[in-house]
């Protein structure tokens, strides 16, 4: 076993001797808000359905209806044969996007069919964002042995990619910038405005936007955080999201300029994994209908009054919160992967559940707590977990010498 494979190991290891990783939960009817792990109730921080709409009836009967008329699976591939479901998936995205939509069974596979019709493997680049998600990394990192050129630049630096835009603008026909639209551990937003200034600059440039957890949560009609940054779709952007995050419910799906686009990624682009499962493709349908009405934006107003209150009372109790954006993902700094996972263990204890963020998820040394909130939450539940990890904090830390200050160095926060 090389070195790094035993790193991440001995991590995952510990964080399971602590029951804080690969837990199930109890065997309860959940409500959202909470659910038992190793018999203790804990409250859920660590839920990326945002608007909880993975337990809205309406969703549940969707799903129940499509087993009824399909069964519980459809076993053919796509290619063949399928349940008209998907037509109504790509209809309704197509409606709310304005855009040509195929719907995949995960967002990796909705990548791997994009990727390889998009890209010229000989007279393309990738520039890739250091903190890009897994699932567009591992796609590329299978097309490098045909021939693909890809870099990597540290995250979020414009300066640094327009440099690289005018140095491979030399060399290929088109420069591919991959980044998401919402990071997924500490939550903050690609910067979305300077990147269409860079589009209209420079013509070879394109952009491939992951906003897997920006959808449903932001944007009119939830079209996402990326979109709403932007105020709509610009030139020369692909844009890629999970219906399993913010809608409730599963798959994945790319947004293509043109149809010709889709209709090479459907036929050709490597869509071979198996269907989507019926009730899952039910469900969305049902998830599509309501973000398509005006009620999307109440449920968005709710989990917008839940992110506000949650980065308030992190000022206040003077927490290094990593990340200032009006997203549902937040991550406190703590610094020491062996304290972040003490810490995380003993929010356990006091009732609540989060996400242990150590290496390799993050950098050595920039261990911290990921923090989810969904609407399922109260905000006095919120306020209740930031004073106890306020209280974690602080008494770890003063044991090993360093300070809050001394987090917010480490971290760069202002």
């Amino acid at each position: 076993m090389d070195k790094f494979l035993s790193q991440t190991n001995q991590v995952v290891k510990q964080a399971l001797d602590l029951g804080i990783a690969q837990q199930p939960i109890g065997e309860e009817k959940i409500n959202g808000r909470s659910f038992k792990l190793g018999g203790k109730e804990v409250l859920n921080f660590g839920s990326c359905s945002y608007l909880g709409l993975e337990l809205d009836q309406r969703i549940s009967d969707a799903a129940i209806e499509a087993i009824h008329k399909f069964g519980v699976h459809f076993s053919s591939s796509r290619c063949y044969t399928y349940v008209p479901l998907y037509d109504q998936i790509e209809e309704r995205l197509e409606k709310i996007y304005g855009k040509p939509a195929l719907y995949a069974q995960t967002t990796t596979n909705a990548h791997r069919a994009a990727m390889n019709v998009l890209l010229d493997v000989k007279n393309d680049a990738v520039i890739l964002d250091q903190q890009v998600h897994a699932s567009v990394t591992m796609n590329i990192m299978q097309m490098i042995p045909s021939g693909l050129h890809v870099e990597k630049i540290k995250h979020s630096n414009m300066e640094k990619l327009e440099e690289k835009i005018i140095e491979l603008s030399q060399k290929f026909e088109k420069v591919w910038y991959m980044a998401d639209g919402v990071f997924s551990m500490y939550g903050d937003m690609t910067p979305a405005e300077e990147l269409v200034k860079l589009v209209k600059k420079y013509p070879q440039l394109h952009l491939y936007i992951d906003d897997a957890h920006g959808i449903a949560v932001g944007g009119k009609n939830g079209v996402g955080c990326y979109l709403e940054k932007t105020g709509g779709y610009h030139e020369r952007l692909i844009l890629a999201g999970s219906m399993g995050k913010g809608p409730g419910v599963g798959g994945g799906f790319v947004i293509f300029e043109t149809q010709e686009q889709k209709e090479l990624a459907l036929n050709v682009g490597s869509f071979f994994a198996g269907p989507v499962q019926n009730p899952v493709l039910g469900g969305a349908v049902a998830v599509l209908d309501i973000m398509a009405s005006d009620e999307i934006h109440e449920f968005q107003d709710r989990l917008k009054q839940r992110i506000h209150h949650f980065q308030k009372l992190c000022k206040e109790l003077d927490l290094p919160l990593v990340g200032l954006d009006e997203t549902p993902i937040f991550f406190i700094g703590v610094g020491q992967d062996e304290i972040a996972t003490k810490i995380g263990a003993e929010l356990k204890e006091e009732g609540f559940y989060t996400n242990l963020s150590v290496y390799p998820n993050v950098p050595l040394g920039r261990a911290g707590i990921r923090i989810t909130v969904s609407n399922h939450l109260q905000l006095e539940d919120i306020e209740n977990l930031l004073r106890t990890v306020s209280k974690k904090l602080n008494e770890n830390i003063e044991k090993e010498g360093y300070t809050v200050a001394d987090i917010r160095k480490r971290f760069r926060i202002a």
